[in-house]
């Protein structure tokens, strides 16, 4: 849209300019500019994903339940955790004051939601309302070729003589 494409056709010029080998190459380079600016890879990326799926709420607490102080709690840990609450309850006054009870609350970010982009960025999964379905463009060879694999997944049974 900053090109002065209007925004209704955008997404399909951005597509079709995308094709495009100096077009894409000049992105590419863009974002290669970026990822030194600020020092972050795609790797880096999926290394924080794979932390945060693989974090173990365990590790946080100690043999009797209790949350460890947060400078005993691995790192790898630590960083999976979006935040601590605590709460501790009092009972007296002044030096007769005396501990009577404690709430800690910690929350991790959303393992589900960090699977998902894992799985996006890996092109393991598909918004499925967003793919077109169309074989009228295709060969023969081509519908001859999904269908195989349509079949090999189990989603098509071959009739016998069909599809090989």
């Amino acid at each position: 849209m900053r090109a002065g494409v209007p925004e209704k056709s955008a997404a399909v010029q951005g597509s079709k300019w995308y094709r495009i080998p100096k077009v894409r190459a000049e992105i590419d380079a863009a974002m290669e500019r970026r990822s030194e600016r600020v020092e972050v890879k795609q790797d880096d990326v999926l290394r924080t994903l794979l932390a945060l799926m693989n974090a173990d709420i365990g590790e946080a607490f100690d043999e009797n339940g209790r949350l460890k102080p947060i400078h005993k709690i691995p790192a790898h840990v630590r960083k999976a955790i979006a935040g601590v609450e605590s709460f501790e309850e009092f009972e007296g006054h002044g030096k007769e004051r005396v501990a009577i009870g404690e709430v800690r609350k910690v929350k991790f970010w959303d393992k589900t939601r960090a699977i998902e982009m894992a799985m996006k960025h890996l092109g393991l999964l598909v918004d499925r309302s967003k793919v077109e379905h169309s074989f009228a463009d295709m060969t023969d060879e081509q519908l001859e070729a999904r269908f195989r694999a349509l079949v090999s997944l189990g989603v098509v049974v071959a009739a016998p003589g069909v599809g090989g």
